[in-house]
């Protein structure tokens, strides 16, 4: 519900583009042009393959872009993912090597709230 009322909100502006990941493309990124702030807010916990994820979003990044998130501790039952559980700290040390915090706290033992970090 979340992505859709963003996805509404911004469709006025030209620059803000919306993207599902789709289990048809495996929940990849492709064919976007790079990328100045990427958002992904409750999602991680939920994919197969986070750490590959952020990777992407890395790439997509233009150096200085900014990409906000969070990432929720969890077990991974329910909607989450085994992968979202298993991988979670690899994704925060790979933020923590290749962007700046700007805002927030990557929290290895508990939840992370909002994030803010700036590609190096």
């Amino acid at each position: 519900i979340a992505f859709h009322y963003a996805a509404y909100r911004f469709a006025r502006y030209q620059n803000a583009n919306p993207v599902i990941l789709k289990p048809e493309n495996e929940f990849k990124l492709a064919n976007l042009p790079p990328l100045d702030v990427i958002t992904c807010i409750t999602v991680f916990e939920h994919l197969n393959k986070p750490l590959d994820t952020v990777k992407d979003f890395h790439a997509l990044l233009l150096p200085g872009g900014l990409f906000f998130f969070d990432y929720i501790k969890s077990d991974g039952s329910g909607m989450d993912t085994n992968h979202g559980s298993q991988e979670r700290l690899a994704v925060l040390k790979f933020v923590a090597s290749h962007f700046d915090i700007l805002e927030g706290d990557l929290n290895e033992n508990d939840s992370t709230g909002l994030v803010i970090a700036r590609k190096k």
